[in-house]
């Protein structure tokens, strides 16, 4: 399945993940034994009981000398309170929010970044579609509000996924973030490229081929 985009890499280990209570409880091990470096992107942040319990894990993987990286999209993270914020910064995490909402972008505030990374050691990786909020985890709770999965990814692919983490900080702030992403659909659906694959994608509107991708 080698194509345009992706080269083929073997040798994976997958584990899917159900809720809230299970994906939090797996990822937080894999924070706590952390070594070097831990990176984070995501939609949905809130301050809560369970960005409190992350907090805690994070400062400590701080302490013990662990880069921590946390890339949030503004508008998602709306409700993550500005003084959670600053502590996090004091204490030493990355942290970083992606286009801010500004009157003057008029619809470019439409790019959101809807991402949901995270990685440890660039070595085990987890994608899915949960968020850090209370509705997805509350911790020492058995069950969640909101249903949704997670898969944790060991081996090559886990090295690629950090390599795309690395991409993000350069679509910062961004006016449009989206055109190379644009050009590489556009390339797929020219080529008639059998197997292209496209993950978490959000059609822009300057992207004008819409109709071709069906």
């Amino acid at each position: 399945m080698a194509g345009l985009i992706f080269p083929w890499r073997a040798a994976n280990q997958f584990h899917l993940l159900i809720d809230g209570p299970a994906f939090f409880a797996d990822w937080l091990a894999r924070v706590e034994s952390a070594k070097e470096q831990i990176d984070i992107e995501l939609y949905l942040v809130s301050s809560g009981n369970s960005a409190e319990r992350i907090e805690a894990a994070l400062i400590a993987a701080v302490q013990r000398g662990v880069r921590v990286r946390c890339l949030f999209d503004s508008f998602g993270s709306r409700q993550f309170k500005q003084t959670q914020r600053r502590h996090w910064l004091e204490a030493g995490i990355e942290l970083r929010f992606y286009n801010p909402l500004r009157w003057t972008r008029g619809l470019q505030n439409f790019y959101r970044d809807h991402r949901k990374l995270l990685i440890i050691d660039q070595q085990t990786a987890y994608v899915g579609g949960a968020g850090l909020t209370d509705q997805f985890w509350q911790p020492d709770a058995e069950y969640s509000l909101w249903h949704e999965v997670m898969v944790r990814v060991q081996g090559p692919v886990a090295c690629f996924t950090f390599c795309q983490y690395r991409q993000s900080p350069r679509r910062l702030c961004c006016v449009n973030p989206t055109p190379r992403y644009s050009k590489i659909l556009i390339a797929c659906t020219e080529r008639r490229t059998p197997n292209c694959v496209v993950g978490h994608a959000v059609l822009s509107p300057d992207l004008g081929r819409a109709p071709s991708l069906t």
